[in-house]
């Protein structure tokens, strides 16, 4: 039975839609600062990743952290020296798991090893999407004239 919405006939998502949706090409940096490499992407859960296992032992309590701890977590600053070390294991995984095309190995093998930055762009995909990550790459812009037109941002005082 078809429901309603907005005076649309809601249609069940057929598995090619599903598919085309669940991997996405997405811009990465490249191994210097004025390229980008573009590589297609799947999303990766750490709750699916810690129930099959994927993850070593000795990452589980900072993929929970980092699963839980929302956009209040860190692991640069807030990280001691070996809990940063493992966030860099994690990264790892979760660029190997997420990759589709090229593969992590394929890059590796051909290329070169990733970057800081390659890994850590993978990652907020991963956890954050297409959006998230547009933030984190973009530099925010200044706006004259929002600066010009200064007038009316406090109210009146008494």
């Amino acid at each position: 039975m078809a429901e309603k919405a907005e005076n649309k006939i809601m249609e069940v998502t057929s598995l090619e839609e599903m598919r085309a949706q669940a991997l996405s090409v997405v811009a990465i940096p490249g191994w210097d600062d004025r390229q980008e490499i573009y590589v297609r992407l799947k999303r990766v859960s750490l709750i699916t990743l810690i129930e099959n296992d994927v993850l070593p032992n000795e990452l589980l309590s900072l993929a929970t952290k980092a699963a839980t701890a929302g956009k209040e977590y860190n692991p640069v600053t807030g990280s001691s020296p070996e809990e940063f070390k493992n966030f860099g294991k994690l990264l790892k995984i979760i660029a190997q798991q997420a990759l589709v095309e090229p593969t992590y190995e394929e890059i590796v093998e051909n290329v070169n090893q990733f970057t800081d930055e390659q890994l850590t762009s993978i990652y907020v995909y991963c956890v954050g999407g297409l959006r998230k990550l547009e933030s984190f790459r973009q530099k925010p812009e200044y706006n004259a004239e929002i600066r010009r037109s200064s007038k009316n941002v406090r109210g009146k005082t008494e």
